[in-house]
């Protein structure tokens, strides 16, 4: 090999290295927080919604506190946002602030499929709350 291919080689060596390591970068992720009251009442409940939104492309975290039942969760502004986490939460059959829930779990149970449901679902609270009554 002559000086003029050991220099070429080096170049197409350092060219391939570099589109190498531009291919791995990735941008920034905007992250933002926002805290939606719901309508959950229990642990089942907290343990849907946190699953479901953990499933959600862009969300970082969720947490539920069940005692002001609002949902906080961090999430990539570029990739969803809070109007996107408001109808997941409605379409599980919670409110989420001004969005009313799309269904119930309890709602329509007769005490017979309630007493199927797992402890610690709605259901198996008191029966004026597994109707939706407060």
């Amino acid at each position: 090999m002559n000086r003029s291919s050991i220099k070429n080689f080096f170049a197409i060596a350092l060219a391939l290295s570099f589109i190498v390591s531009m291919s791995n970068i990735t941008f920034a992720a905007d992250i933002k927080k926002v805290k939606i009251k719901t309508s959950a009442t229990c642990d089942g409940c907290k343990t849907k919604i946190e699953n479901k939104l953990k499933t959600m492309d862009g969300i970082k975290s969720s947490n539920l506190n069940l005692k002001d039942k609002y949902v906080t969760i961090q999430y990539d502004s570029k990739v969803t946002n809070p109007n996107d986490i408001r109808n997941v939460n409605a379409k599980l059959g919670y409110d989420a602030d001004n969005v009313k829930a799309l269904k119930t779990e309890c709602s329509s149970n007769s005490e017979k499929s309630c007493a199927d449901k797992p402890k610690g679902s709605c259901c198996t609270k008191a029966k004026s709350e597994c109707n939706g009554k407060k």
